[in-house]
Formats: structure tokens, C-alpha cells, sequence
């Protein structure tokens, strides 16, 4: 039931067109490398992931177990403890940011502002096990 009200959601939010534009539903999902491969409108990154927030009670999930390298390696438990940890609005908005990264726009001398990721990295470092934060690079 999940995957037909996603699918539905993303056709009637972003069209058909746009979905074989964006590659969406052709290939598993990985967060970290696809908001690095693909141009993603912010309207179109918020429309996905309400999208998914509404259609899947572990729509955080997606976000937490591929936002970066090394989380395949977290536990299930470790990432339920992290979805818990986090606000709903907070993770919303972090998985839209990390679709349209803000970062790849204008690089600047400090860097780019990772700050949306703060509670995610502190809910990482509260869930998980040394271990686990050992194989997450966020760099």
C-alpha cells in the first residue's frame, strides 16, 4: 500500500514527465547520492518528501539510512532511535535540504553550512553504537 500511494503522490505532485526527469522510482533510493546527482527544485524536493511522509509511517527512515556514507551499517533499532529522536518537522526538512543541497550552489570560503544537519548528527551520536559512528562520514 505504500509504494502505490508514493507512486500516485509523486504523479500527481510532480507529473510523469518531470518523475522520468528526476529518475524517480527507476532505481533504489539512496538520499546521499541522489540529492548529489540530480537537479532538484526545492517545490519539487517538498512535494516528494510530504509525499512520503504521508503515504509511509517510516518515511524517516529513508532519510536516516542513506543520508551518508556508512549508515548501511547502522541497526534498525539504532535508526528507529534516531527517528524518534528527531522532531517530524526538523527530519522533513532536513531530507528536503539534503534533495536540494544548499550547499553546491555558491561555494564560499568557510565552507558550506551544514547547520540543517545538527540534530541529525546529535541523534546519531545519542543512538548509536561507537561502532556504528565509526563507519558514518559526513564529510
Amino acid at each position: 500500500m505504500d509504494a502505490q500511494c508514493i507512486s500516485d503522490g509523486l504523479i500527481g505532485s510532480l507529473g510523469v514527465e518531470r518523475i522520468r526527469e528526476l529518475r524517480v522510482l527507476q532505481y533504489p533510493f539512496g538520499l546521499l547520492g541522489y540529492g548529489l546527482t540530480m537537479q532538484i527544485e526545492l517545490d519539487d524536493a517538498q512535494s516528494m518528501v510530504e509525499t512520503l511522509r504521508r503515504c509511509s509511517p517510516d518515511w524517516e527512515l529513508l532519510m536516516i539510512t542513506t543520508i551518508t556514507q556508512g549508515t548501511e551499517f547502522m541497526s534498525e533499532e539504532s535508526a528507529r532511535c534516531v527517528a524518534i529522536a528527531l522532531d517530524d518537522e526538523v527530519s522533513q526538512w532536513t531530507f528536503v535540504l539534503e534533495l536540494v543541497p544548499p550547499y553546491d550552489d555558491e561555494p564560499t570560503p568557510t565552507g558550506p553550512d551544514l547547520s540543517h544537519l545538527d540534530p541529525v548528527i546529535s541523534s546519531f551520536q545519542a543512538c548509536f553504537s561507537d561502532q556504528e559512528l565509526n563507519a558514518i562520514d559526513f564529510d
